[in-house]
C-alpha cells in the first residue's frame, strides 16, 4: 500500500485487478498479458505421452485432469468429488493431479484412489502432462485473489488443444 501511494502507475497481468487497482485506489495501470510457450505445448509426443499412461497404469482412460502447485486455491476435494459423479457415468475415465501440494499428505492420500492419481512433483518434462490429457480443469475457489488472476493455466491447456473446465472465476 505503501508503495502504491508513491507510484505513479502499476503493472498487472489482468483485466479485473486493473479495474480493481483503479477503483480502489484511483491508479492508473498498464496492463501486461502473460503468456505461454506455445510451440512446445503443441508439441505432441506420442511415445512420451505413451509412457506417462503406461506409468500410471492409465491404459485408453479418459483423462480429466489439473497441472499445477495446488495450493489453497485449488479446490481438490470438490474437483474429486466432482470426478467422482463423473466416474459413474463414464466408468473408463481417471483424474490425474500432477504437482507438488501445500496440503497435508494424509489429505491427498485420503482423496487418491484407484481412479484418482497425484503424481506429486515431477521432474521430467511438464508438457508431456499436459498433453495426457483429455479434459483439463481449473477447480479454484472463487475469492478475490482467484477472481483478479490471470490464469496462466488456460493458456496453457488452450495451447496444448484441451477442452477447459473451470471454476466460474471472473477473470477466466
Amino acid at each position: 500500500k505503501k508503495e502504491l501511494s508513491t507510484a505513479d502507475a502499476a503493472t498487472v497481468v489482468s483485466r479485473s485487478l486493473a479495474k480493481y487497482m483503479l477503483d480502489k485506489y484511483k491508479k492508473k495501470t498498464i496492463f501486461v498479458p502473460n503468456g505461454a510457450y506455445i510451440r512446445e505445448l503443441r508439441s505432441r509426443d506420442a511415445k512420451r505421452t505413451e509412457r506417462i499412461r503406461r506409468r500410471y497404469n492409465l491404459g485408453n482412460k479418459l483423462i480429466i485432469g489439473y497441472v499445477g502447485f495446488m495450493g489453497f486455491w485449488v479446490d481438490i476435494k470438490f474437483l474429486v468429488d466432482v470426478f467422482r459423479q463423473v466416474k459413474k457415468e463414464i466408468k473408463d475415465s481417471c483424474l490425474l493431479l500432477v504437482g507438488a501440494s501445500s496440503y497435508p499428505k494424509s489429505y491427498i492420500q485420503e482423496l487418491s484412489g484407484e481412479d484418482v492419481i497425484f503424481t506429486g512433483g515431477i521432474k521430467e518434462d511438464i508438457n508431456d502432462y499436459f498433453n495426457c490429457l483429455d479434459v483439463a480443469v481449473l477447480p479454484h475457489r472463487k475469492c478475490d485473489f482467484q477472481d483478479m488472476a490471470f490464469h496462466i493455466k488456460l493458456i496453457e491447456y488452450a495451447a496444448a488443444g484441451k477442452i477447459v473446465v473451470s471454476s466460474p472465476l471472473e477473470e477466466v
